[in-house]
């Protein structure tokens, strides 16, 4: 009876670890630009099989960033005149890296807590993660809804084909954003053990926004500070959710 019961116990545990294992996918690496220094394409956004897509990343040879909302493809780069121009719904798509997860459902958690730093909300995801259940030692994704009072992110834009990737071509193509007083969603991805691959090394979150009332426009996030006056939410995959 005890054999039976271990390996039930076996069994179940396998499955909730590779159900947890399959909440987020990844194609490529972010060391690939920095370290590799090589910006091919790691996987065409459009042969990814999924019902509600969210994923993030950079195009191909530096041409701007990609934010995939709920299987709407949203990419931003950088015109002549060095303003944002944001295309929705790209076919033949291609990322140099590219973390994404495919979820019908999330549940909503309501922040009060005031969120000054990129450091400062990713603490709070952990402990929010921790507390409703997740397991925060495996990457799962987010959502973020609110108001931000300042914040700052940068668009990878190179505007041409690169021939010969360097420290001074990849600090240029990163055109620095800043902003205030915006309405934002935000994807994002936590995870301890993908540093270097979708993460900064001594970082654990990736994070894209989307202004809303700047016609979509989105950006990878560097640091923000939310109106404390206004309600933030963020959302977990749901537990209902089949992986």
């Amino acid at each position: 009876m005890k054999f039976f019961f271990s390996l039930f116990l076996f069994f179940f545990v396998l499955n909730a670890a590779f159900a947890q294992k399959m909440l987020v996918s990844v194609a490529g690496k972010r060391s690939k630009i920095f370290e590799q220094r090589q910006l091919d394409a790691s996987i065409l956004i459009d042969t990814i099989k999924a019902d509600h897509l969210y994923g993030l990343g950079p195009v191909e040879n530096l041409q701007g960033e990609i934010l995939v909302w709920n299987n709407n493809t949203f990419v931003t780069a950088i015109d002549p005149d060095n303003n944002p121009l944001i295309k929705k719904n790209v076919k033949g798509l291609k990322a140099i890296f590219f973390v994404y997860s495919d979820v019908a459902k999330w549940d909503t958690i309501r922040v009060t807590e005031k969120i000054n730093s990129l450091p400062e909300l990713q603490k709070i995801i952990k402990n929010k993660a921790y507390q409703h259940g997740r397991d925060t030692l495996s990457a799962f994704p987010f959502l973020l809804l609110g108001t931000i009072a300042k914040g700052k992110g940068h668009i990878m834009s190179n505007g041409e084909k690169v021939l010969d990737v360097t420290p001074r071509l990849l600090k240029e193509a990163s055109r620095i954003h800043l902003f205030n007083n915006e309405q934002v969603q935000m994807l994002g991805f936590y995870s301890v053990k993908h540093q270097g691959v979708f993460t900064h090394y001594g970082k654990f979150i990736h994070i894209h926004y989307q202004l809303i009332n700047k016609k979509n426009q989105i950006g990878h996030l560097d640091d923000v500070s939310f109106d404390s006056s206004m309600p933030i939410e963020l959302l977990l995959a749901s537990k209902e959710n089949t992986f």
